[in-house]
Protein backbone atom coordinates (compact mmCIF):
# COMPACT_ATOMS: atom_id res chain seq x y z
CA UNK A 1 0.00 0.00 0.00
CA UNK A 2 2.40 2.29 1.09
CA UNK A 3 4.90 1.61 -1.96
CA UNK A 4 2.07 2.40 -4.36
CA UNK A 5 1.48 5.59 -2.69
CA UNK A 6 4.82 6.50 -3.38
CA UNK A 7 4.87 5.64 -7.01
CA UNK A 8 1.78 7.51 -7.20
CA UNK A 9 3.62 10.70 -5.96
CA UNK A 10 6.89 10.05 -7.76
CA UNK A 11 4.78 9.56 -11.25
CA UNK A 12 2.57 13.01 -10.34
CA UNK A 13 5.85 14.76 -9.66
CA UNK A 14 8.13 13.77 -13.08
CA UNK A 15 4.65 14.50 -14.75
CA UNK A 16 3.81 18.23 -13.01
CA UNK A 17 7.93 19.06 -13.62
CA UNK A 18 7.51 18.44 -17.16
CA UNK A 19 4.68 20.01 -17.93
CA UNK A 20 5.47 23.52 -15.66
CA UNK A 21 8.20 25.74 -17.06
CA UNK A 22 10.10 27.42 -14.76
CA UNK A 23 10.41 31.09 -15.69
CA UNK A 24 13.93 33.07 -15.47
CA UNK A 25 13.89 34.89 -12.37
CA UNK A 26 12.92 38.67 -13.27
CA UNK A 27 16.55 39.98 -11.84
CA UNK A 28 17.83 37.37 -14.41
CA UNK A 29 16.01 38.68 -17.43
CA UNK A 30 16.79 42.64 -16.31
CA UNK A 31 20.33 41.87 -16.65
CA UNK A 32 20.03 39.71 -19.82
CA UNK A 33 17.96 43.28 -21.58
CA UNK A 34 20.69 45.59 -19.55
CA UNK A 35 23.47 43.55 -21.09
CA UNK A 36 22.07 43.18 -24.35
CA UNK A 37 21.98 46.64 -24.65
CA UNK A 38 25.94 47.49 -23.72
CA UNK A 39 29.00 47.35 -24.97
CA UNK A 40 29.24 44.11 -22.89
CA UNK A 41 26.32 42.04 -24.76
CA UNK A 42 29.19 39.29 -25.09
CA UNK A 43 28.61 39.03 -21.29
CA UNK A 44 24.56 38.04 -22.02
CA UNK A 45 26.12 34.89 -23.57
CA UNK A 46 28.37 33.85 -20.84
CA UNK A 47 25.98 33.54 -17.88
CA UNK A 48 22.39 31.55 -17.50
CA UNK A 49 19.49 31.64 -15.11
CA UNK A 50 19.86 30.09 -11.68
CA UNK A 51 17.28 30.29 -9.25
CA UNK A 52 19.19 30.84 -6.02
CA UNK A 53 21.99 33.24 -7.39
CA UNK A 54 19.50 34.95 -10.44
CA UNK A 55 22.81 33.87 -13.03
CA UNK A 56 25.97 31.74 -12.82
CA UNK A 57 28.61 31.20 -15.60
CA UNK A 58 27.77 28.81 -18.31
CA UNK A 59 29.74 25.82 -17.82
CA UNK A 60 32.53 24.97 -20.41
CA UNK A 61 33.50 28.35 -21.48
CA UNK A 62 36.74 28.85 -23.16
CA UNK A 63 36.84 32.22 -25.84
CA UNK A 64 39.60 33.00 -28.25
CA UNK A 65 42.43 35.23 -27.07
CA UNK A 66 41.30 37.96 -29.67
CA UNK A 67 38.19 38.89 -28.24
CA UNK A 68 37.22 41.33 -25.52
CA UNK A 69 36.67 42.01 -22.65
CA UNK A 70 35.99 38.34 -22.23
CA UNK A 71 38.53 35.92 -23.36
CA UNK A 72 40.20 32.75 -22.45
CA UNK A 73 39.08 30.43 -20.05
CA UNK A 74 35.88 31.52 -18.51
CA UNK A 75 34.36 28.44 -17.00
CA UNK A 76 35.38 24.74 -16.75
CA UNK A 77 32.54 22.47 -16.62
CA UNK A 78 32.06 23.10 -13.26
CA UNK A 79 31.21 26.39 -13.78
CA UNK A 80 34.49 28.02 -12.32
CA UNK A 81 36.74 30.41 -13.21
CA UNK A 82 39.59 27.46 -13.76
CA UNK A 83 41.57 25.61 -16.64
CA UNK A 84 41.20 23.05 -14.97
CA UNK A 85 38.20 20.66 -13.03
CA UNK A 86 38.46 20.44 -9.35
CA UNK A 87 38.23 16.93 -7.60
CA UNK A 88 36.11 16.61 -5.42
CA UNK A 89 38.03 15.60 -2.48
CA UNK A 90 40.96 17.05 -1.56
CA UNK A 91 44.57 15.55 -0.74
CA UNK A 92 45.57 15.11 2.85
CA UNK A 93 48.41 17.94 2.07
CA UNK A 94 46.49 20.16 -0.09
CA UNK A 95 44.74 23.69 1.47
CA UNK A 96 41.87 24.89 -0.77
CA UNK A 97 40.52 28.39 -0.33
CA UNK A 98 37.62 29.32 -1.98
CA UNK A 99 37.53 32.80 -3.27
CA UNK A 100 34.04 34.21 -4.14
CA UNK A 101 33.01 37.53 -5.36
CA UNK A 102 32.54 39.96 -8.36
CA UNK A 103 34.32 40.93 -12.03
CA UNK A 104 37.39 41.78 -9.49
CA UNK A 105 37.26 37.72 -7.97
CA UNK A 106 36.47 36.66 -11.56
CA UNK A 107 39.10 39.07 -13.01
CA UNK A 108 37.29 41.14 -15.65
CA UNK A 109 39.83 42.45 -18.59
CA UNK A 110 42.47 39.34 -17.43
CA UNK A 111 43.61 35.85 -19.02
CA UNK A 112 42.68 33.88 -16.21
CA UNK A 113 46.46 33.18 -14.84
CA UNK A 114 46.28 36.95 -14.37
CA UNK A 115 43.71 37.45 -11.74
CA UNK A 116 44.30 37.60 -7.85
CA UNK A 117 43.29 34.50 -7.14
CA UNK A 118 45.89 32.55 -9.50
CA UNK A 119 48.16 35.43 -8.14
CA UNK A 120 47.87 34.32 -4.57
CA UNK A 121 47.72 30.72 -5.34
CA UNK A 122 51.99 31.15 -6.51
CA UNK A 123 52.40 33.25 -3.64
CA UNK A 124 51.07 30.83 -1.15
CA UNK A 125 52.33 28.17 -2.89
CA UNK A 126 55.77 29.76 -2.94
CA UNK A 127 55.68 30.29 0.79
CA UNK A 128 54.54 26.75 1.62
CA UNK A 129 56.48 24.27 -0.87
CA UNK A 130 55.05 21.21 1.22
CA UNK A 131 51.97 21.67 0.98
CA UNK A 132 49.57 21.69 -2.43
CA UNK A 133 47.71 24.95 -2.46
CA UNK A 134 44.44 25.38 -4.53
CA UNK A 135 42.85 28.78 -4.86
CA UNK A 136 39.19 28.78 -6.62
CA UNK A 137 38.17 31.27 -7.99
CA UNK A 138 34.37 31.14 -8.24
CA UNK A 139 33.72 34.96 -8.94
CA UNK A 140 31.11 36.00 -11.38
CA UNK A 141 30.51 39.41 -12.51
CA UNK A 142 27.53 41.37 -11.56
CA UNK A 143 27.71 39.11 -8.13
CA UNK A 144 26.92 41.43 -5.03
CA UNK A 145 26.49 40.63 -1.14
CA UNK A 146 23.45 38.43 -1.93
CA UNK A 147 25.25 36.20 -4.24
CA UNK A 148 27.91 35.71 -1.92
Amino acid sequence: MCLAVLATLGVGEVAFRGLVRHRPSVRFEQAQDALRGRANAQFANLIQQDPERFWRLVPGITLPADTRPFFGVISNSQGLRENHEIPRHKGPRELRILFLGDSVTFGYRLANDQSFVEIAEESLQARHPGIEVECINAGVPGYGLFQG
